[in-house]
């Protein structure tokens, strides 16, 4: 199920107002989950996005990706969230 699906909403509404009221309140980062996944999952993944770092004492790898415009906009609407990222 999506919290995209309106009937699905009503229905959660409907049986539990409390869990409605919490999806309500924090749909913004309910949304930029469900891009994120949608980017990792779905699309692009972790494809050429690694990079590995070693010293000899320290080793890691990390796996990134560029976000979108959209993932961009919806993290600055947060409370505290710098203008840039």
């Amino acid at each position: 199920m999506s919290l995209n699906n309106s009937d699905f909403l009503k229905q959660i509404r409907d049986n539990n107002q409390k869990l409605r009221d919490h999806i309500t309140q924090h749909i913004e980062y309910i949304r930029l989950i469900y891009e994120l996944r949608e980017v990792v999952v779905h699309r692009e993944m972790f494809q050429d996005a690694g990079v590995r770092f070693s010293d000899g004492n320290y080793a890691c790898e990390i796996n990134a990706f560029q976000t979108t415009g959209k993932v961009k906009g919806t993290t600055q609407t947060f409370t505290g969230c710098p203008t840039k990222i």
